[in-house]
C-alpha cells in the first residue's frame, strides 16, 4: 500500500489539511480516473465579522461580497445562481457559496484555478483547504476491482456497523455517505455518490447488494423490514456458533473475530 499520491496542482495551492477518506491509503497498483475534491474553501470576508458581530452589517455587505464572490466562479467557469455555483457536463460539479467558506465537489483543477483567483478578490482572502475526499469518475471495471479488493475490510465494516447486540435490534447503514460503510475507503469515493444531481453510482450499489445477500445466505447478517425498508443485525455469538462448520468460510472468520473482541 502506498500513501494516495497528491496530484498536481495541490502540492501548490497554499495551506490545506486532508480528513476522512482524503487521508487515508490507495493501492497503488489501481488506476486513477478523473480527480474531483470534496472541499470546503475557507475565507475570510472582514465585513461579514465587524467588530466581532456576526452577520452583515447591511444589505450592501452581503451584494457586494455576492457579485465578488460570483465574478471569481464566473472566471473559473462556474454557472452562479444564488448562493450556489456549478457546472454542466458528465458529472457536474457544485459549491455552496457562503462568506466563510465555499463547499461542495468541483475538480482538482477548478479547486486550484479558485484558490489563485481569490488573490483579486476585494471582499474575501484564502484561510486554508480542508478536504475531505477525493472522488473519481471511473469505468465499470475498475470500480468492481475495488470493490473486490476491499471486500474482506467490506465485510469486516458491515459486521462491525450493524452488531448492535440484540436480536431485536436492526439498523439502517448506509454504504455510500459520509458516515457509511465506504466512508473511509480511498479507493470507493465514486463521483456519481457526490455530483449535485446524480442518482449515485449503480456498480456499486449493486455490488453491495449482492454482498449483503451473500452475507445473510451465509448466516452472518439478519435481516428485517418496517415500512417498506430493510434493517440489518449481525449475528449474535450463539448464532454464529449455529452455523455448520462445512458452511463457515472467509465472511464467518471475520465476524467470529469482530464478535468475541467486542
Amino acid at each position: 500500500m502506498a500513501l494516495i499520491q497528491l496530484p498536481h496542482p495541490l502540492s501548490d495551492i497554499g495551506p490545506f489539511e486532508l480528513h476522512r477518506s482524503a487521508k487515508n491509503e490507495l493501492p497503488a497498483s489501481f488506476s486513477p480516473g478523473k480527480q474531483f475534491v470534496r472541499v470546503h474553501i475557507r475565507i475570510e470576508t472582514p465585513s461579514y465579522r465587524q467588530q466581532g458581530v456576526l452577520g452583515w452589517q447591511t444589505p450592501e455587505d452581503n451584494d457586494y461580497f455576492q457579485a465578488e464572490i460570483g465574478k471569481i466562479l464566473s472566471k473559473a467557469k462556474m454557472i452562479v445562481d444564488g448562493s450556489r455555483a456549478s457546472t454542466q457536463g458528465e458529472y457536474p460539479e457544485d459549491l455552496y457559496i457562503h462568506p466563510d467558506d465555499l463547499s461542495g465537489m468541483i475538480s482538482i483543477h477548478r479547486l486550484a484555478d479558485i484558490v489563485s483567483l481569490l488573490d483579486q478578490c476585494p471582499t474575501s482572502k484564502l484561510r486554508w483547504i480542508d478536504i475531505y475526499d477525493f472522488p473519481e469518475g471511473l469505468d465499470a471495471d475498475e470500480k468492481l476491482r475495488r470493490l473486490r479488493h476491499y471486500e474482506p475490510e467490506l465485510i469486516r465494516t458491515l459486521i462491525e456497523k450493524h452488531n448492535t447486540g440484540k436480536k431485536s435490534a436492526f439498523r439502517h447503514v448506509p454504504v455510500f455517505s459520509d458516515r457509511g460503510v465506504a466512508s473511509g475507503f480511498a479507493g470507493l469515493q465514486f463521483v456519481e455518490n457526490f455530483s449535485r444531481g446524480m442518482t449515485g453510482c449503480p456498480v456499486g450499489n449493486q455490488y453491495m447488494e449482492e454482498l449483503m445477500v451473500g452475507l445473510m445466505k451465509d448466516g452472518i447478517l439478519h435481516m428485517g423490514e418496517q415500512d417498506g425498508h430493510r434493517f440489518y443485525r449481525t449475528a449474535l455469538k450463539g448464532e454464529l456458533k449455529a452455523v455448520p462448520k462445512a458452511d463457515r468460510g472467509d465472511s464467518w472468520r471475520i465476524a467470529e473475530e469482530v464478535l468475541w473482541a467486542s
